[in-house]
């Protein structure tokens, strides 16, 4: 996973995203469909959820807002 600190939402890679569907960690769609712009210019649409929460080393973070491209496998976690 990439920490930017420019990113105000966690963008996460198809791949990841089916793992934590599988494990029940998505709570909740916010929204079906939302575009966005990435670092580079280029206009993408994404799904956004909500993860229950996400543990980074000693922290927890609850009720965290990700953004779920379909389209898109090569991108990275953000």
């Amino acid at each position: 996973m990439i920490f930017d600190l420019v990113v105000d939402i966690v963008l996460l890679k198809r791949e990841k995203f089916v793992y934590l569907l599988a494990n029940r960690k998505i709570r909740e769609i916010i929204n079906k469909a939302v575009s966005f712009t990435d670092a580079s210019g280029g206009k993408n649409t994404a799904i956004i959820y909500v993860i229950a929460k996400i543990k980074i080393a000693p922290y927890t973070i609850n009720d965290v807002i990700c953004a779920v491209n379909p389209g898109a496998s090569n991108a990275p976690n953000v």
